[in-house]
């Protein structure tokens, strides 16, 4: 198949990453998906999925340059969403997903293509700085999408 393509899911066991990858799979990608927990390897593999283990909260640019290098594709799913509160938020949404997109800069030509999945507004949505894990949220989905 000439349009398979080896990609990288990191956030595979989210909500939208358990409904892509099936697709995906569908599709004769080859479908690598990113989670922290071993838990959900079983899981990703009755997907058809090949689970890779890894902490998006300790991954440094060079970590993830050397993770994503010989993929095609890297969709980032993942996300904290405010759950963990606050900096936990950051940590996810914003610092692992900048580290992701320096990692694969640093790649060059040879980086993967990235699909970051978001939310409609965030490069310019404000809230009220109260602390919280919404903010956290809104500004880490900020900082991240308009790197």
């Amino acid at each position: 198949m000439p349009d398979t393509k080896k990609v990288l899911y990191i956030g595979g066991h989210g909500k939208i990453g358990l409904l892509t990858t099936p697709k995906l799979v569908e599709k004769g990608h080859e479908v690598h998906s990113l989670v922290r927990n071993p838990d959900y390897k079983a899981e990703l593999e009755g997907l058809g999925a090949t689970p890779v283990i890894a902490d998006i909260t300790k991954q440094s640019v060079a970590d993830w340059a050397q993770l994503v290098d010989g993929f095609d594709v890297v969709i980032w799913g993942a996300g904290n969403g405010g759950r963990g509160g606050a900096d936990l938020t950051f940590a996810v949404d914003q610092d692992g997903a900048i580290a992701l997109v320096e990692g694969m800069e640093s790649l060059g030509e040879k980086a993967p293509r990235l699909i970051m999945i978001s939310y409609m507004g965030a490069t310019t949505n404000e809230v009220e700085n109260d602390g919280g894990s919404w903010y956290a949220y809104v500004e880490s989905k900020k900082n991240a999408d308009n790197r």
